[in-house]
């Protein structure tokens, strides 16, 4: 496996999970309006 790979895979999944983390907090903010708005 060449440092290249794993570098761009890492790159990837971080920015991956970030959006992840992202959507997350939205929804929860739109979950949280729903209920206690």
């Amino acid at each position: 496996m060449s440092r290249d790979f794993i570098g761009n895979r890492y790159n990837f999944l971080s920015l991956f999970h970030r959006t992840l983390s992202e959507m997350a907090s939205r929804q929860n903010l739109l979950f949280s309006a729903i209920f206690y708005g």
